[in-house]
């Protein structure tokens, strides 16, 4: 999908005309060839993002693989995501940057090496968005009003949904929050719960793990991980997402979560056990 191997910035005229035709023929390609979908349960290391990648790590490594391999394209989008905007150390000069937002700022300019990956995020972002859309023509959100949220939206999740899935169902239960498309997956798990409310965020936090599995990047200063945490605000050095799950719930949320979760693998499992059996 990206011919050149190298990183790219700063971004003269002539290098942001190159990135838009870059993020058309991404489209383009997409449309025509949709990424294949292999059942992520085949991978049974997370290599995708590694402890001790840096960005150019990583493009290195994966660049290549986008156009076969849903979950190396979901990788490397969030890796390049991670170094958007401006990468530079003038943060430091600010009293009003937050302790979470220093945390991140530090391991993103070593992260990123300093430079910006704009050009590469943007085109990364459109490629994975035209090939979810291509495979999944009815996941089209209608109005925020009243969203139109397919009957399948969950169906492939325990089966051999791609990372680029887990995390679509992620948003849709953030935002949701199980009011108008609920899932029922693990709902004995909450019927004696403190706080049954708060299922939606429980199956969307054990989805947050099961792509961990499949993607890596959620160890201690991990990719995934800063992306979590800067949702809430409370990045620190060295924290990995199980820490940032144990700091935000209770000991009985966690058992809800890690119950989820361990089902969510049990079910990918067996698909693709059956599956597998089923083509020998």
């Amino acid at each position: 999908m990206i011919a050149d191997g190298r990183p790219v910035t700063p971004w003269p005229l002539a290098v942001g005309i190159f990135i838009l035709t870059i993020v058309t023929v991404i489209g383009a390609l997409a449309a025509r060839h949709p990424v294949s979908c292999v059942p992520s349960m085949q991978v049974v290391h997370a290599t995708y993002l590694r402890p001790s990648d840096s960005f150019a790590d990583v493009f290195a490594r994966l660049a290549s693989r986008v156009d076969e391999d849903p979950a190396a394209l979901h990788a490397i989008r969030h890796a390049s995501l991670a170094c958007t905007g401006p990468v530079s150390g003038d943060w430091m000069r600010r009293r009003t940057v937050s302790t979470s937002e220093k945390a991140f700022r530090r391991w993103q300019f070593a992260y990123c090496q300093g430079r910006s990956q704009q050009g590469w995020a943007k085109a990364y972002e459109t490629g994975e968005w035209v090939d979810v859309r291509r495979r999944h023509p009815s996941w089209a959100h209608t109005t925020a009003d009243a969203p139109g949220y397919p009957p399948d939206l969950y169906a492939r999740m325990l089966s051999d949904a791609p990372p680029p899935d887990l995390r679509m169902v992620q948003m849709v239960l953030a935002q949701d929050r199980g009011r108008r498309a609920p899932w029922r997956f693990g709902s004995d798990v909450v019927e004696h719960a403190t706080h049954p409310e708060r299922f939606y965020r429980y199956q969307r936090m054990a989805l947050r793990l099961l792509e961990c599995d499949v993607v890596g990047g959620c160890g201690r200063n991990g990719v995934l991980t800063f992306e979590l945490c800067r949702e809430e605000g409370d990045c620190a050095n060295g924290l990995s997402t199980r820490d940032i799950v144990m700091k935000r719930y209770a000991p009985d949320e966690v058992a809800i979560i890690d119950a989820l979760h361990g089902r969510m693998v049990e079910e990918r499992g067996y698909f693709a056990r059956s599956h597998g059996e089923g083509r020998r």
